[in-house]
């Protein structure tokens, strides 16, 4: 590849980058502000007259801290063992380059699917509006309830707290998209990323425990009133699907056993430590040729 189109390729993926991290941000930030979509209520709808909880089984600084630190943290934490433990001696500077490279890259595809996930959430919320199941126990709506019949739409709530604006962001639910992605991606990189040999159980514990985890966040948000379970479903699979969408884009963000140099995650199991080159199998099969050869000439001479 020439000067000028590693030039190009950097500044272009360089460009890219600063676009999609600062608009994401801002997109997400500029939907909390706008107000969501007004929808009106029927009178003896039984689904949004729950009492509220102001204490949720999972909350949002939980899901962030746990959705963010827990695959980042495995992650450095694996890419250090392997590193540590793929030899017996040094692999030298041109290896710790690429291994530090090859995280940077999952992390940084990691974080950006993540801002993804939140902004395509937002803008689903905003969009449809959907009432939370404790929406009139938040709201207040000046109407006799008791009395009332059909689908009310002129009304206001008596509650001016800003909580009453998050009653209408139900569908689809945050929490269960986040944590879906989260783990989702966490079990396709262990499935990638954690060789045969540790063993074939410990894989599927571990993965199935990042399952559990993303279900019993969206479960629980059935029971602390705040979603409905339409809300909880449709958000574990938007979580899914844009997990296995980055998968499908970037066809090489978990193919860790792609040879070409070029990949985005070039394999290190060739490289030689004492020039921290890349070198094939014939090339350190080559010494033991030249040996048997030179035993081979001796016996000769000796006979």
């Amino acid at each position: 590849m020439s000067l000028m189109k590693k030039v190009l390729c950097v500044g272009t993926n360089t460009v890219a980058v600063l676009i999609v991290s600062l608009w994401l941000p801002i997109v997400s930030y500029g939907m909390r502000l706008l107000s969501p979509v007004r929808r009106g209520f029927w009178c003896d709808d039984e689904t949004i007259r729950y009492p509220f909880s102001r204490h949720g089984t999972v909350s949002t600084g939980m899901l962030f801290g746990c959705g963010i630190g827990i695959p980042i943290g495995f992650i450095l934490l694996n890419e250090m063992i392997r590193y540590a433990f793929r030899r017996p001696y040094p692999c030298g500077t041109p290896c710790m380059k690429l291994q530090i490279t090859t995280t940077g890259r999952v992390i940084g595809i990691f974080m950006f699917g993540s801002l993804l996930t939140l902004t395509i959430t937002d803008i689903m919320k905003m969009s449809s509006g959907r009432l939370r199941p404790c929406f009139l126990y938040m709201c207040r709506p000046n109407v006799n309830l008791a009395n009332c019949t059909g689908f009310i739409t002129d009304y206001e709530c008596e509650n001016k707290s800003p909580w009453v604006a998050e009653m209408r962001k139900s569908f689809p639910s945050g929490h269960a998209s986040f944590a879906m992605y989260s783990m989702m991606f966490l079990v396709l990189y262990i499935e990638k990323r954690i060789p045969f040999s540790v063993g074939y159980l410990s894989k599927i514990i571990l993965q199935s425990v990042c399952l559990i985890l993303a279900v019993f966040t969206g479960l629980s948000r059935t029971v602390d009133h705040m979603h409905h379970w339409e809300d909880v479903v449709v958000g574990l699979l938007l979580g899914a699907v844009i997990v296995f969408a980055l998968k499908q884009t970037i066809p090489r963000l978990f193919d860790f056993n792609n040879d070409n140099k070029d990949a985005l995650y070039s394999p290190m199991d060739n490289v030689n430590p004492d020039i921290g080159l890349n070198v094939g199998k014939s090339s350190s099969q080559e010494p033991t040729n030249i040996q048997g050869s030179r035993m081979s000439n001796y016996r000769q001479r000796s006979v």
